[in-house]
């Protein structure tokens, strides 16, 4: 038994979507990936997803759109981590005369695990130079910026999965479509047999 993959429950007669009820879907499933994200819990946007796939015609359209909307977001996040690496480096060299580069993990998407330790240990010159005040501020502000660093890192360890989840599920579906179509165009060409 083939599954189709063109015909969608909730579609017109010709088996496509309304576009109120395609631009409804992908709304709800960004909204549960900005809810997987900000819980740091995948399964909002895995059951809706699982919902589609489980339909007798997958909606291939949708889930391919919403893979570009989560492609897109996680590209986002990246942009944003890396500002934002960028921003407290630029912070800390100028507000304390700190060049944080040799403390910055070689991965530039682990900067939150920057030891915090090793910076304020500093030695010579730029020791002399923080008086405890501005220690304590330069903790404060590293504190603050690695919070910040591992948050969006989770966000894009999250949207990561989803996206990787969705294209998953995307290629196994196309596979399905391409050879039902062509066990179909097999089944056509073989001649009749009468006994």
């Amino acid at each position: 038994m083939s599954r189709k993959v063109l015909r969608q429950q909730g579609a017109d007669e010709n088996g496509m979507f309304t576009l109120a009820n395609f631009h409804t879907l992908r709304i709800e499933a960004l909204d549960l990936f900005d809810r997987s994200l900000s819980e740091n819990k995948l399964d909002y946007l895995e059951r809706f997803i699982e919902m589609q796939v489980a339909q007798e015609a997958p909606p291939l359209e949708l889930l391919s759109q919403i893979a570009e909307d989560v492609h897109q977001r996680l590209l986002n996040l990246r942009q944003r981590h890396f500002d934002e690496r960028d921003e407290i480096r630029r912070t800390v060299e100028i507000q304390f005369g700190v060049d944080l580069t040799p403390f910055l993990p070689v991965d530039p998407l682990e900067y939150h695990r920057l030891n915090i330790e090793a910076v304020l240990n500093l030695s010579g010159a730029q020791q002399a130079a923080l008086s405890e005040e501005k220690r304590l501020m330069l903790q404060q502000t590293l504190q603050d910026a690695l919070l910040t660093g591992a948050k969006l890192y989770e966000e894009m360890s999250v949207a990561e999965y989803l996206h990787s989840y969705l294209t998953d599920w995307l290629m196994a579906l196309h596979i399905i479509s391409v050879r039902g179509s062509w066990a179909e165009h097999i089944r056509v060409q073989e001649p009749l047999k009468i006994h």
